[in-house]
Parts: structure tokens; C-alpha cells; sequence
């Protein structure tokens, strides 16, 4: 075992469809984090692997902003045969692009978040394995700078519990890894950005990945985008909890002749199962309707 939880000699079982939609994610995070900080000098943190179409993003990136701007991209593979099937390959690029950022491949675990507080941080620590103590860790409690993002990603479920972190409870059947990113790892990164879950369609633990940040601006911009929560037709399941379809869409009609026919609010509301700001929105909907003379038409094409 790598000094920060990576397991040395071992590769990370992922269906390829569903590790092309993480990265995809991750890719889309970091262009509303590069659009809306907008950066000048700063790092990016990754686990490449085998694949190195993040990393290659962020290359194609670099410079939109600012001239002169600077990227130092850190990337670190624990794997020896992995990493030096790439190093001679991945050193003619960096030679190639040196001008506008730097580029260090590194044979060894990756860093703490604390180790890049110097600059602006955009972070994937893609472990893809159990939240264990020194993966945790590589996070929890560490100082970062301003505007920082750590994405994370672990296993949805434990096969050995025994490794995991204090602070993650135990619970094959439960996401625990999830639940203590949220609760712990947001001392200081407080805002959760995304988390989503993948399933794998045959063999393979199902897996989260997480987005944090420190940038409230960057929360605002992402949230209203409304891509925080899991998408059940990008990655095939739902959150624990996740609503179920409204019911409403049927009942509409009935809802609107009960505020025609002046109903008590309050029992409308229960009835429907609304709040008080969608009633609201109805009641403004037949003010306008009737004041366009369209009320009885509208009623009608419900």
C-alpha cells in the first residue's frame, strides 16, 4: 500500500462507459471553475492512469483567461509499469508546451491538498477504492487556498471495512463514504458542489464521486446550472431519498378549479401537496389569465 492509500501494482476495475461519464463530469466542473474564478497561476491535481483525456482538457484550456496565464499540473501514478509505459511519451508534451504551463509526471503517491495551498487549486483525487485512512486524509482537515475544488471518488460500498477510516462508518448496504465526505470533509471545503453515484452494469463495486469547494461564487454559478444531484439516466441510479415524479401534472386542472371555486389555502395546499410559494404561482397564473381575457380558455386546454 502506497503511503496515501493507492494500491501499487493493482488497476482500478471501471466500465469504460461509465469512467468516459466521470471524467465527462469533471471536465464540465472544471470549465465553470476556470470560467467563473478565472485564474491566473494555478494547480491541477490529478490521478491519470491509463487515460489522460482530463488532463489533456485542461491542457486545451489554459490561456482563454489570460495571457501569460499559468497551469502547473501535478500527476502521479504509483503503478511502475503504468507509469513508464507513458513518461517518454507524456515528456515530449510537456517539453512541447512548457511555454505556457508545467507539467510534472511523478512516480510516486499522490500529495495531501494541503501540499498545493499556495496556488488555486483544482484537485481529482480519483482513488476509486476504499475511503481508507490515508486517502481520507488527503483531504480532511488539510489548508487550502482560495477558490479550491477537491473532487473525490470512492467506493459506494466497502469490502473491507476494516481499512476504512475512523470517520467513515461501516455499512456494506449504505454509502458511508459519501455521508462522511459530506459531514467531514466540508470543514474546509464547505460547499458540496455535485454528488453522484455510478452503478456498474455487470461486475464491479459501485462507485462516488464527490465535488467540493471553498468558492461560494463558484456554488452559486454551479447550483443554478442544476447539476448537483444524480442524473438516473446518465449513470443508472438514483439517490437514497430522491423524489419521486410529481404526481401534480394530472391534477392540475382540479387544483386551479379549487382556487376558481375560492377554497381555503390551506387545505389546498395539503390536498395538492404543494407549498405555499407554488400556490402562489397558480394564483398568479389565473390573475394574468384572466386579465388577458384567455382565463376559461386556458381552464379548458388543461
Amino acid at each position: 500500500m502506497a503511503p496515501h492509500g493507492e494500491t501499487t501494482g493493482k488497476m482500478c476495475y471501471m466500465n469504460t462507459e461509465i469512467k468516459n461519464k466521470m471524467r465527462a463530469k469533471v471536465n464540465y466542473l472544471f470549465n465553470y471553475w476556470h470560467n467563473t474564478t478565472k485564474p491566473f497561476m494555478y494547480n491541477v491535481v490529478s490521478l491519470p492512469g491509463d487515460s489522460f483525456e482530463f488532463e489533456s482538457h485542461v491542457r486545451g484550456r489554459v490561456g482563454k483567461h489570460w495571457v501569460g496565464e499559468k497551469c502547473i499540473q501535478w500527476m502521479f501514478e504509483t503503478n511502475s509499469k503504468v507509469y513508464n509505459k507513458h513518461q517518454k511519451d507524456y515528456n515530449e508534451v510537456i517539453n512541447a508546451h512548457s511555454n505556457m504551463f508545467m507539467e510534472l509526471y511523478l512516480p510516486t503517491s499522490i500529495s495531501p491538498l494541503g501540499y498545493f495551498k499556495g496556488l488555486p487549486t483544482f484537485a481529482w483525487y480519483d482513488f476509486c477504492g476504499n475511503a481508507t485512512k490515508e486517502r481520507f486524509n488527503c483531504i480532511y482537515n488539510q489548508d487550502v487556498n482560495d477558490n479550491t475544488v477537491a473532487v473525490v471518488t470512492f467506493n459506494a460500498r466497502a469490502r473491507r471495512p476494516d481499512l476504512l477510516h475512523s470517520m467513515v462508518k461501516s455499512d456494506y448496504f449504505k454509502n458511508s463514504a459519501e455521508a462522511a465526505t459530506c459531514e467531514y470533509l466540508t470543514k474546509r471545503l464547505p460547499h458540496v458542489l455535485f454528488s453522484h453515484h455510478y452503478k456498474q452494469k455487470s461486475k464491479g463495486i459501485p462507485m462516488v464521486m464527490i465535488a467540493l469547494t471553498n468558492s461560494k461564487t463558484l456554488f452559486n454559478v454551479y447550483n443554478k446550472a442544476g447539476h448537483r444531484f444524480t442524473s438516473a439516466e446518465d449513470n443508472k441510479v438514483l439517490l437514497k431519498g430522491k423524489r419521486k415524479p410529481s404526481k401534480l401534472k394530472k391534477n392540475v386542472k382540479d387544483l386551479y378549479m379549487a382556487l376558481l371555486y375560492k377554497s381555503d389555502d390551506a387545505k389546498i395546499m395539503k390536498r395538492f401537496n404543494i407549498t405555499i410559494k407554488q400556490l402562489a404561482g397558480y394564483k398568479r397564473t389565473i390573475t394574468h389569465k384572466r386579465n388577458q381575457n384567455e382565463l376559461e380558455k386556458f381552464i379548458e386546454s388543461i
